[in-house]
């Protein structure tokens, strides 16, 4: 398996996600206009978003790249790459408050990465690392995916 596949984050979610935090930050500012005091707190906390959403939207920002005998994950410019050889399982997780459906994965055990940060998340979570976006893709079919590329490496 000489193939790499770069799947990049939803262009049309970044976008949405840009005149939300837009139109949020407009409120807000309105709100500062007539003599509102929490006018400042929407505008700042919304307006945060609208960089990020920018960034998202420059390409090489984030994308989550499958090579043969690794992945990498890209958020933000902060790349991250894991060896096929050291995960044990993918699958989903649903955060509590946000409702919101992330693929997570296992590292082995004898895997000496991420030592403090891996005992922290599977308190919060079950599992070990999670992966920034789905790519267009929904939770399930990544998971899919992912479990598909790993198996292949694992043969």
């Amino acid at each position: 398996m000489n193939e790499t596949l770069i799947l990049v984050p939803s262009r049309r979610k970044w976008l949405l996600l840009l005149l939300l935090f837009s139109c949020f930050t407009a409120g807000g500012v309105w709100m500062i206009s007539e003599a509102d005091r929490n006018g400042w707190w929407v505008a700042g906390f919304f307006g945060l978003g609208i960089p990020i959403s920018v960034l998202q939207l420059v390409p090489g920002t984030s994308y989550l790249r499958l090579e043969p005998t690794s992945f990498t994950c890209c958020s933000l410019y902060r790349k991250s790459t894991i060896q096929w050889k050291d995960v044990q399982a993918f699958g989903t997780w649903i955060a509590p408050r946000a409702r919101t459906k992330m693929v997570c994965f296992n590292l082995r055990p004898e895997c000496p990465k991420y030592k403090v940060g891996r005992k922290f998340s599977r308190v919060i979570s079950g599992w070990d690392r999670e992966i920034p976006d789905t790519y267009g893709k929904s939770a399930e079919e990544l998971v899919e995916l992912m479990e598909e590329w790993r198996l292949r490496r694992s043969r």
